[in-house]
């Protein structure tokens, strides 16, 4: 599925665990390894604009990766970009044909330090491939998956994350849990939940139907509530080590609209979590 993994770093220790994950699903996909050390500009009080120096933790970074390549028995090849974070991400990404990026939801802050962080919302809204994200909760690298959580709305925008994470649960033997939430923030109304609850039994019968034809096993769960709530909740209960959710553009906008349950899920969840983007028509 993946010949070609950017593993986008700034040295963080969460950053740092996004690439041992990183070099685990390449390892897993024999893929080469891209690794990316991220400067930042940094303002200073006058006004003016000034390279932040991270020459010396990029040569740390280097190193380490280096030794990873060998550890993994996978090619690595290196790059160091300062500038705009997530616009570097994404241009590199772009031009070396980059297939999963791997990062971060948290990285450093404050003067001399490399930045990667708050980016990951940006390059997760805006990147065409597949995005990784491993959050500061996430405590353990996964050399396997067991248990994949595909959240669906049954929006036509949750398709392509939908296909993309059964075709990964099948190249790992891992099983689907398919799971709708009735948002009860919205309404209480029982036609309404009567309504939302059907259009969930379809949407996550139709994920079983395609989990199925590639052979693929299914948990099929229509949750209540708040969805990133029940989310992060389920993951814990069912004991889920992947998350796999879409991204979609909204008509008449320009910029890709990160819902606010992926955003919220990304940022915290104890497990990685792997956006698709839908794809555009």
């Amino acid at each position: 599925m993946y010949d070609d993994v950017l593993l986008a770093t700034d040295g963080s220790d969460t950053a740092s665990k996004a690439v041992m994950q990183g070099f685990e699903i390449a390892a897993k996909f024999n893929a080469s390894v891209h690794i990316l050390c991220i400067g930042a500009h940094a303002e200073q009080a006058n006004g003016e604009t000034s390279v932040i120096d991270a020459a010396d933790s990029a040569e740390t970074i280097i190193q380490t990766a280096k030794q990873k390549g060998r550890d993994f028995d996978v090619g690595v090849q290196l790059a160091v970009r300062t500038g705009r974070p997530h616009q570097e991400i994404l241009t590199y990404a772009d031009q070396q044909g980059i297939d999963l990026l791997v990062l971060g939801t948290q990285g450093r802050t404050g003067l001399r330090k490399l930045v990667l962080g708050s980016v990951a919302t940006s390059v997760v809204r805006e990147a065409t491939q597949p995005v990784l994200t491993v959050s500061k909760n996430v405590t353990n690298v996964r050399s396997t998956f067991h248990e994949f959580l595909i959240p669906t709305s049954g929006r036509p925008g949750t398709a392509a994350a939908i296909t993309h994470g059964i075709e990964l649960s099948a190249a790992y033997s891992a099983r689907v849990h398919a799971v709708y939430v009735v948002d009860d923030t919205i309404s209480r109304a029982p036609a309404y939940l009567d309504t939302v609850r059907e259009f969930g039994r379809e949407a996550t019968n139709a994920v079983a139907v395609q989990s199925a034809s590639t052979g693929v096993g299914t948990m099929r769960q229509i949750l209540r509530g708040d969805p990133a709530t029940k989310i992060q909740e389920y993951i814990g209960s069912h004991g889920v080590d992947l998350v796999v959710m879409g991204t979609e553009r909204r008509t008449g906008v320009d910029r890709l609209v990160l819902g606010s349950v992926t955003e919220r899920v990304l940022a915290s969840a104890p497990v990685p979590v792997l956006t698709v983007r839908a794809h555009e028509t």
